[in-house]
Parts: structure tokens; C-alpha cells; sequence
């Protein structure tokens, strides 16, 4: 039977860590593929969920979002340093780890069977808050990691400017997105889902984004470029800037 949904074939494995056990059937086919675990072939060269169906394209992003934080570190924050395994470096106690969303939802039930879940071998479990419309008074500086919908677009700049210089990771889903100050966007590159990374906002809020992560993305940017320190005393010409800031 014939079906309108968009299927997404698979693309580079985002990831081979071997402690990656996420809990969930909604999910843990799609993540398989992405692991490596089942053969892009068995699956006929789409992602597919536990059930055998095949992946919605925000299916694949919940997935995308989830290994994200496996794959960034956040800088220490007081109270136990040690980090839990795999990634999500910022630990407060028990504190959930906690993925926001702010726009029209198009997850649904994506999350389902891995929120309140921990995230892969640590302690700290999984939240994930909607916040629904942007409104100004929304506080959303509690997040690890927060997903900016397409519908935000245009309150982008208001999103982002009380997390300036926070340890939040954010990520979209247009094309400008890293242009305007966001940290890793989804694009889709030949009907595939991939990412593309601008490391200045990454670097400005003291994230560590691993290295196999930034191999695989399609493309890596420092907008606008960062001076590089010069040592003392050393004079040189002035530079034209690179890349560009928000217009």
C-alpha cells in the first residue's frame, strides 16, 4: 500500500560508542542503524523503528537530538564533577538532563519511551519540555539542549539572547540558522537528515562538541570568525573579518 510519508534513507553513521543503550522500541531500530547495530541493508537502506516501519523524519530528529547529547560536553558546574558516561558532562546532582522545545511540536510522540529514561549508561534521566509559541516571558535557560522550530524563525534573535554565553545547546532546523547564532542545525542533504555545525556560538558557551561529530557533519563554520589571541607586543595588519555576522 502506497503512503505519503517522506522516507528517509540512511546517512553516515553519526555515531560508533559502544555504551550507547537507549531504552525505547519507538526509537532504539532507528538508533540501531545509526550505531551500526543492523545493517543499512537489512532495512533496505531506510531507518526504520523496532516495529519494521519506517522512520518519520522526526523520528530520525528526536534521534538526532538524543545522540546529540551523548556526543557534546557541557562544562562542570559545581557539586559532583564526574561526568556520567558517554557525554552530557554537566552535572547538578540528579537534576534531569533536559532537552526544550519552543515552537509548534512536530515531534508528537517521538520521546514517548525515552523521557524519564537515563540517558545511556549514567545516572541523570531524561526530560524533555515543550514549551509551545515563543512568548518573552518564557524562560528557557534551564535546558541542555533546546530545539528552535521553524515556526520561531523569525524570534530567533529574542530566543537566543538571554542564553548568550550559556551552556545551552541549540539547534534548528532552516536554512540561516548558524548564520543567526544557532549552534548546530538539521539539514537534508540527497533525502537525508544531516547536521551542520557553527563552532563560534559553540565555543562562546564553553560546549565541547566531540571530534566524530564534527567529521561527519556536511559542513563546519565559525560565524562571525573568532580573533585568535596574538602573543604580546606582536603587531600585525589588520584583517578583513570572515564569515560574517547577523545582518
Amino acid at each position: 500500500m502506497r503512503t505519503s510519508k517522506t522516507m528517509y534513507p540512511v546517512g553516515a553513521n553519526i555515531i560508533a560508542a559502544k555504551k550507547l543503550r537507549p531504552v525505547g522500541a519507538l526509537l532504539i531500530g532507528v538508533l540501531g542503524v545509526l550505531c551500526g547495530i543492523v545493517n543499512s541493508g537489512e532495512t533496505g537502506g531506510y531507518m526504520r523503528t523496532a516495529g519494521g516501519r519506517q522512520a518519520t523524519e522526526y523520528q530520525i530528529k528526536a534521534v538526532y537530538l538524543y545522540n546529540f547529547l551523548l556526543f557534546v560536553e557541557w562544562p562542570k558546574s559545581g557539586g559532583d564533577e564526574k561526568k556520567d558516561s558517554g557525554g552530557a558532562g554537566k552535572i547538578d546532582g540528579d537534576r534531569p538532563i533536559i532537552i526544550g522545545i519552543v515552537g509548534k511540536d512536530p515531534f508528537g510522540e517521538s520521546f514517548r519511551e525515552v523521557e524519564g529514561k537515563p540517558v545511556s549508561a549514567g545516572k541523570r534521566r531524561l526530560e524533555v519540555k515543550r514549551f509551545g509559541r515563543y512568548r518573552r516571558n518564557t524562560d528557557m535557560r534551564g535546558c541542555d539542549l533546546l530545539f528552535v522550530c521553524e515556526s520561531e524563525k523569525k524570534y530567533f534573535s529574542e530566543i537566543l539572547r538571554p542564553l548568550k554565553r550559556k551552556p545551552v545547546l541549540t539547534v534548528g532546523e532552516w536554512s540561516g540558522f548558524l548564520k543567526a547564532g544557532g549552534m548546530i542545525n538539521l539539514v537534508k542533504v540527497k533525502n537525508r537528515i544531516r547536521w551542520e555545525i557553527n563552532r563560534t556560538p559553540v565555543k562562546k558557551a564553553q560546549l565541547k562538541i566531540s571530534a566524530q561529530l564534527l567529521r561527519n557533519a556536511t559542513r563546519v563554520v565559525e560565524i562571525p570568525k573568532l580573533k585568535e589571541n596574538r602573543p604580546a607586543g606582536k603587531t600585525t595588519g589588520r584583517r578583513g573579518s570572515e564569515g560574517g555576522g547577523r545582518k
